[in-house]
């Protein structure tokens, strides 16, 4: 258990170490009904919201708070938080390291509270679009409810059961289609094996994720070996982004059992709507960097610029040549650059770096988008071409 710990708090600590050198936090709010089943196993309608605050204290780490209240027409409700980390560090070359973990509390109409704390530290290989990785996950859940086995006149007393797993987890992923930066399509295999109380659980999962514009399908299939259960999981997600604020949600999934905290597997089928915000939202310009020793743009032209002082070749794509990289320029100070005559409008874009890795200045306040890549928004206003600013974050 004293493992768990250990790597918890160093897969929270890595990204606060940054911290101040991050991006503005961003948030989200989800809210939405359909039939669920609670964690008894017993299903029926009900409504959720789900609010959600993540930070960048880096460019490869994310610090994530959330929480959800549930209430189920039968009068029965369960609300509760949890915090999530991720970190990647670079190792050598294409190997890096990956730290995650977690932590949540739930509470529920009938008396039933659990902790859970999980981390997962995992080697990363990526050659291209080909990712490989493994390592362990670690987990520990404090469950508490009354003992029904005791019915003293007062009232059942409580009872707190621990749990705790540990077993490899390995897998791999491949970028079949990219379309522009964050968007195409992944595809990725997971494999968990675990000893819950020296219980084995075995879980296999494919899951694909498609990005195209302003929608989003996320899709998996998965199946558990464990004693008494041998079952199949998975659902599918699609989402709708109708302005860079606002999405529409729907989803339909099928889970096995937690075999931590002893919740019952279940399905749910729902819609909602995702509202985002927070300073990477707005439209205010920012300056991006200056490139040292260059004159200003020339009349008609935008410039658009990136600080990559270790980058020996940096080409930059967007909606107006079809994401097509052309060459940017440095400047002495290591910053890249690239006058484009761009008619008025609003336009995406991205810089990729020495022809692997996409990445958009940090004064757009762009965030991850979870694929894998970053576009950020440039606007181009009428009378006001050869502007040093930089637009709205991507949606």
């Amino acid at each position: 258990m004293r493992r768990c710990y250990v790597v918890a708090f160093i897969a929270v600590a890595m990204p606060l170490a940054n911290y101040a050198n991050g991006q503005s936090p961003q948030g989200r709010i989800v809210a939405g009904g359909g039939a669920a089943t609670d964690i008894r196993g017993i299903r029926s309608t009900a409504y959720f919201a789900s609010p959600s605050i993540t930070f960048y204290p880096a460019r490869s780490s994310l610090l994530a708070l959330s929480g959800r209240g549930t209430s189920f027409t039968s009068g029965e409700w369960s609300a509760g938080g949890g915090l999530a980390t991720l970190s990647r560090q670079p190792i050598v070359g294409p190997l890096g390291l990956n730290l995650s973990g977690g932590a949540g509390l739930t509470w529920t109409s009938y008396d039933v509270t659990f902790v859970t704390l999980e981390a997962t530290p995992a080697a990363e290989l990526r050659f291209g679009p080909v990712e490989l990785f493994g390592g362990v996950r670690t987990g520990t859940a404090w469950v508490s409810a009354p003992d029904m086995s005791l019915s003293p006149i007062a009232g059942p007393p409580r009872r707190t059961v621990t749990t705790s797993s540990f077993g490899p987890v390995f897998g791999g992923g491949v970028e079949v289609a990219r379309f522009g930066p964050g968007e195409g399509l992944h595809l990725q295999y997971r494999e968990d094996r675990a000893k819950v109380e020296s219980e084995p659980v075995t879980d296999r999962q494919i899951a694909a994720r498609l990005i195209a514009g302003p929608v989003s399908v996320m899709a998996s299939y998965g199946r558990r070996h464990a004693p008494a259960e041998r079952t199949d999981f998975g659902g599918v997600q699609v989402s709708l982004s109708v302005t860079p604020l606002l999405a529409i949600m729907a989803a339909l999934e099928e889970y096995p059992s937690n075999r931590l905290t002893g919740a019952l597997g279940g399905r749910t089928l729902s819609a909602g709507i995702a509202l985002r915000f927070g300073r990477g939202a707005s439209k205010t310009p920012r300056a991006l960097p200056r490139p040292s020793g260059v004159g200003a743009p020339s009349p008609g032209l935008t410039r658009v610029s990136i600080e990559a002082p270790g980058a020996s070749q940096v080409e930059i794509a967007g909606d107006w040549n079809q994401w097509k990289p052309e060459p940017a320029r440095r400047a002495a100070n290591g910053v890249w650059y690239a006058d484009l005559r761009l008619p008025p409008g609003e336009y995406r874009y991205a810089f990729r770096i020495d022809g692997m890795r996409w990445e958009v200045p940090d004064e757009t306040q762009a965030a991850d988008d979870g694929f894998g890549g970053r576009s950020a928004w440039l606007t181009v206003m009428e009378g006001r071409q050869g502007a040093t600013t930089a637009g709205r974050q991507n949606r």
